[in-house]
């Protein structure tokens, strides 16, 4: 079983302790920076592997390298997680905006209906709930801005699958169009330009991902 050690004592700690039984210390916080160096160094054994496959293949028509190429992605990843970051938070302000215009919308129809008798406009509550649909696509796009941020995806996955379908991003784009009051539409923007990077270079990709991961068809030689 691996052995982890106590940063505060420096006790031996099973993989499974949750403190440590000399000084009673919680051990999340070391075994999560384990495991983000052993991660780390996973991906830079990855991109040294493809480095030295690449040194073997004839790649001389390529302007980039492989590792400048993931370098590339994750910049763009990084640009598209803060563009989605602020649509989001524009949407979410403005959709509790919306919310508190509609309140006060339904409080002068409100008035105005008891005033005159007449029957009640209604306008205001479809105000409030078109603010609280912004306020829900605000907060979708913000966990897409979480996901850019931060990657979970590793080098051996395949890349080109994963942006390869573009429905998804035709649904993104439609839903914040006429859902996100049409902000959202420049967080799609630049996830297409993400998406048309990766594909422009998707042989690349491939070739990377079939390097590393045997069960993905290899592009041809």
């Amino acid at each position: 079983m691996k052995q982890n050690f106590c940063a505060e004592c420096g006790a031996e700690l099973n993989e499974d302790s949750r403190f440590c039984p000399e000084c009673g210390s919680r051990v999340e916080a070391e075994k999560r920076q384990n495991e983000e160096e052993e991660k780390k160094k996973q991906e830079r054994e990855e991109l040294e592997e493809i480095e030295r496959l690449a040194s073997e293949k004839d790649l001389s028509g390529l302007l980039y390298t492989p590792k400048s190429m993931i370098a590339r992605l994750e910049a763009k990843m990084e640009i598209e997680g803060i563009v989605w970051g602020i649509v989001g938070a524009l949407q979410i302000i403005l959709g509790i905006y919306y919310v508190f215009q509609g309140y006060q919308i339904g409080k002068v129809n409100e008035y105005l209906a008891y005033a005159t008798g007449e029957k009640m406009s209604y306008s205001g509550t479809w105000v409030s709930i078109y603010g609280i649909v912004v306020i829900i696509v605000g907060g979708i796009n913000l966990i897409t801005a979480k996901k850019n941020l931060n990657p979970e995806w590793k080098v051996s996955d395949p890349i080109v699958e994963i942006y390869a379908p573009i429905s998804g991003r035709i649904a993104a784009l439609v839903v914040n169009l006429l859902l996100g009051s049409g902000i959202g539409v420049i967080g799609s923007i630049f996830g297409f330009v993400t998406r048309g990077f990766v594909m422009s270079h998707r042989e690349l990709f491939k070739w990377m991902t079939s390097c590393l991961n045997p069960n993905i068809r290899k592009i041809r030689s």
